[in-house]
Parts: structure tokens; sequence; C-alpha cells
């Protein structure tokens, strides 16, 4: 397990661990890391308190990563790590449901969302590394090491947890920046 970096203030509980400050240029971005779903439960439920009264303006960002297989497969392996972010998701809610039956609503795909808007063919089909920098101007690292680690292991390394709060709030800043401009110029979904 990797040691923890000078930057996070990471304090663990029995069922969770909260690290304050996930650094993303000019963000601090608050992750937690759980393998309870009554933790994911009360996250959701908090979040929906918080914006209740902008709940059809609220948008998640969320994310995925499974381990990746060591010989080739026709079938991918289970979802090992779901990243939520308030602030690609429609193949993730597929694959979420494939693997645990769980059903994510009105979900947008970004990849989608940027070809109307952006009006590139290229943004249909790019990764969301290239998105950020295209549309955001930020360039997110994604050392293959992590990439390619053990999603699934019993704990995750600080790297992980980095690149897994950064993949979801990226996500979400993605979805807020496309989406503005799409209103702003008088469009809808």
């Amino acid at each position: 397990m990797a040691t923890l970096l000078s930057s996070h203030q990471d304090i663990t509980y029995p069922t969770h661990t909260f690290f304050s400050t996930v650094p993303f240029y000019d963000f601090k971005i608050e992750a937690t890391v759980t393998k309870k779903a009554s933790e994911v439960d009360k996250w959701i439920f908090q979040t929906i308190q918080i914006h209740r009264r902008r709940l059809h303006k609220l948008l998640i960002g969320l994310d995925i990563e499974w381990r990746a297989p060591h010989y080739p497969t026709v079938q991918l392996p289970s979802t090992a790590l779901l990243q939520l972010c308030v602030g690609r998701v429609h193949g993730d809610a597929l694959k979420l449901n494939k693997d645990y039956g769980l059903y994510v609503a009105n979900t947008v795909d970004l990849n989608k969302l940027a070809l109307v808007v952006k009006e590139v063919e290229e943004y249909g089909r790019i990764g969301l590394k290239r998105m950020a920098y295209e549309v955001l101007g930020k360039v997110m690292k994604k050392p293959f090491d992590v990439t390619m680690s053990e999603w699934d292991a019993d704990e995750l390394c600080v790297e992980q947890v980095e690149y897994a709060a950064i993949d979801a709030f990226v996500s979400f800043e993605l979805g807020i920046s496309l989406f503005s401009e799409l209103f702003s110029r008088g469009g809808g979904v």
C-alpha cells in the first residue's frame, strides 16, 4: 500500500476513510472511501437533503473502475469501484445494472453531450482524459500502473483514491461546462 501524501488529511472511521483534500488544479476534492453500502446510502441521502430545493438541476459525476484482465477475454470483469461526485455515464450505468442490478436514472453520456454541444464528430469517441483537456483545458494524469491496478483490492492506495476522485470530479465538471454552454445558446436536452 502506498504511503499517504502530505497534502492528504485522512480520517479513518470503522466504516470509511475520509480524504479531505485530493488536489486537482485549484480544487480540493473531498473523497470518502468505503466498502459499506450504508455509507453510500448516507452520502446519497445527505446530497439529496443539501440539494433538495434544486433536485431537478442536480448533476452527479459518475465513473466506475474494474480490474483489467490479464488475458484477452470477451466479457469485462465485474465493476470493482463506483465513483460519485456531486457535481461516459451511460455505459457505466449499463454496466452497474448488468453487474449489480443497480439502475441509474437520467444518464447523459459525456461523449454524446460534447458531440451535440461542440459539433465536432471526434468528441463522440474520445476518452475522459482528452475531453478534460479539450473542453476544460485541464490535464489529467492517468498513470498506466494506476489505470491497470487492482481496483478490487481490499484497500485502495492513495494513488487509486486520487485517480478515482479526479475521474468523478472531472466528469462532473465536464457536465457543468457542456450543459452551461448548451443552455447559454438556448439548447436543451
